[in-house]
């Protein structure tokens, strides 16, 4: 027979594993609700960090955008301004033209008695400025010498007449010169042509 003392001890026993096992439970329930919300909080972690990675990659981009279109206005202004530079240059260049014709046609008819007077040489100099802004500025003359062909895209026929000795077609003689820049046409060169 079991005394009480021994009864006592086992239940005292049994009550402290209860306890023991409820306290277990317990802290266990607590570790899993807080592995739980940390679970939670990583996932809700995750997607703001997805949203700002998103965020992120969508500003990037953004700015990347303006970047190119920013290079790429700056790049019109400056072919605008280019552009716009090389019609005013060809404006001015075309309203010098005439000034540089009539030096042309001065130099040729001079007369010899007036060559050596210092007046007439200070002039030749200014002729030959202008020549040099021409040069400057990349301008040069349309050759129409007799018998070349005819190109219509630098040359501007007067006349068309009968000539011996050059074919049908080809410039007999310059009457005024013709002047470019590069590929661009300033004034075609004035010509008569054989027929």
């Amino acid at each position: 027979m079991m005394d009480s003392s021994e009864k006592n001890g086992t239940g005292v026993n049994n009550e402290e594993t209860m306890q023991n096992d409820t306290q277990a439970v317990a802290a266990e329930a607590s570790a899993l609700e807080a592995l739980a919300a940390a679970n939670a909080e990583i996932e809700t972690l995750k997607q703001q960090l997805t949203a700002s990675q998103a965020k992120a990659a969508e500003n990037l981009d953004g700015w990347l955008r303006q970047q190119a279109e920013f290079a790429n206005y700056k790049r019109r202004q400056q072919t605008e301004l280019s552009s716009l530079r090389a019609m005013a240059t060809s404006e001015l260049i075309k309203s010098l033209l005439p000034i540089i014709d009539d030096f042309d046609r001065a130099a040729k008819n001079l007369p010899e008695v007036l060559k050596d007077n210092t007046w007439i040489t200070g002039l030749m100099l200014v002729q030959r400025k202008m020549q040099t802004v021409l040069e400057r500025e990349h301008v040069k003359v349309i050759a129409a010498n007799p018998n070349d062909k005819f190109d219509p895209t630098q040359h501007e026929a007067i006349s068309q007449d009968d000539v011996e000795g050059i074919d049908s077609g080809n410039v007999i003689e310059e009457l005024q010169r013709g002047y470019k820049i590069g590929d661009k046409v300033l004034r075609p060169a004035l010509v008569r042509v054989a027929r």
